[in-house]
This record gives C-alpha cells, sequence and structure tokens, in this order.
C-alpha cells in the first residue's frame, strides 16, 4: 500500500528543488512522507569516496551500490510496504546505477538487474533532464555561492550527454517519466512534478 518515488536526473537538472518541495506537499496533504537517501547507513563515507578515486572500477562500484540499495530496502523499506498512506521519496537509487555505471561505465544492464533482483521496481521514476548550458549556468551560481567546486559531471557537455541517457531509463525501467527542466519556472516545475505524482498516490486510510 505504500507508494515508492524517485525522482532522478543530472546536477542542475532541478531534481533537489522537486524533491524538497513534492516532500513538502505530500505531507501537508497528510501523508507520511520518508525521504531516502543512496548510498545510507555505514557503507556511505566508503562508497561516496570510492567514486571518487582515479583508479575505480565500475563492476565493483555497482556491486557497493547494490549491495547498501539491498540494505536500506530490507531494513527500512520492504518491512513497512504495507502501511497506509506512506510514501518513500527518493532523489537517488536504481535509476542512477543504470545511468553512471550502465550507460557511462559500461556495465551490463542484465548485470545491474541480476544484482538488483530483490530490489522492486518502484511505482513512479521521474527523470528530469536540463539543457546543459542552463544546468551549468545554475551549477555555477550555487559554487560561487557555497565555494564548492563543480564536478566532472557538472559541465555543460556532461549535463547533456546525462540528460540522454536519463532520457533513456524507459528502455529499462517501467513507470518512468521525463520532465525537460530546460525551460520551465520553478513554479511550473514543481506542478508538473505533481500532476506526475498525483495518480498514484495512495488513498487516505
Amino acid at each position: 500500500m505504500a507508494k515508492l518515488i524517485h525522482i532522478v536526473g543530472p546536477s542542475g537538472a532541478g531534481k533537489s528543488t522537486l524533491h524538497v518541495s513534492m516532500h513538502k506537499r505530500l505531507i501537508n496533504e497528510g501523508y507520511n512522507v520518508e525521504a531516502l537517501a543512496e548510498p545510507s547507513g555505514e557503507m556511505r563515507d566508503f562508497i561516496l569516496n570510492y567514486r571518487k578515486r582515479k583508479d575505480k572500477n565500475a563492476l565493483v562500484e555497482t556491486s557497493l551500490f547494490s549491495a547498501a540499495r539491498l540494505r536500506l530496502y530490507e531494513e527500512q523499506i520492504l518491512p513497512r510496504m504495507d502501511q497506509q498512506n506512506l510514501i518513500f521519496l527518493s532523489d537517488r537509487g536504481l535509476p542512477e546505477t543504470y545511468v553512471y555505471q550502465g550507460f557511462l561505465g559500461g556495465i551490463d544492464f542484465n548485470t545491474i538487474k541480476e544484482m538488483n533482483t530483490h530490489i522492486p521496481n518502484s511505482d513512479l521514476y521521474i527523470a528530469c533532464i536540463s539543457n546543459g548550458e542552463k544546468a551549468y549556468s545554475r551549477l555555477k551560481s550555487r559554487a560561487e555561492r557555497t565555494k564548492e567546486e563543480l564536478s566532472p559531471n557538472e559541465t555543460p557537455e556532461r549535463i547533456n550527454l546525462l540528460s540522454q541517457y536519463f532520457s533513456r531509463l524507459g528502455e529499462i525501467l517501467p513507470n518512468v517519466r521525463i520532465l525537460d527542466m530546460s525551460d520551465l519556472s520553478e513554479e511550473k516545475a514543481i506542478e508538473s512534478c505533481y500532476q506526475m505524482i498525483k495518480p498514484i498516490l495512495p488513498s487516505h486510510g
């Protein structure tokens, strides 16, 4: 009875803004909303640090994310799937593995699927995409405020490539909707996202 929703996409596409806005809106509508973070738990720092290594291996990376994901689902999600009014909302997850380790890293999609056999498909995957230059402009403004350096995945060219791959998630996963954020105002993007989510919302118990 609980619902699983992912809002995913490359940096700068606006997924974090949508995630925060949907979290607040759904709570205001009376739902119990639980935000998910991947990777989580005691493996989080190790995995994130491994991703920064120059000698990282895409298959090892896939295995690490899959193991951490299995633990998250078996400990925090699957035991609660029969709860009424519960929505699990995530801004990262299995779609990123298909994009970053699959499309980019060259890991066969069947291998990723086998590593995630016990992970149920989400009720909805919203893949946010954006024009690279526009997303890069947003990221650059954020970096100037936070003094954080941009990553190799945050160039206009890389964002365009990642947006292409996120657009193809429907070839691999069910229940995928694409939301092009390039020319949407924040208000319009939030409303468009909500209209995608609204049809799958559980009835209040």
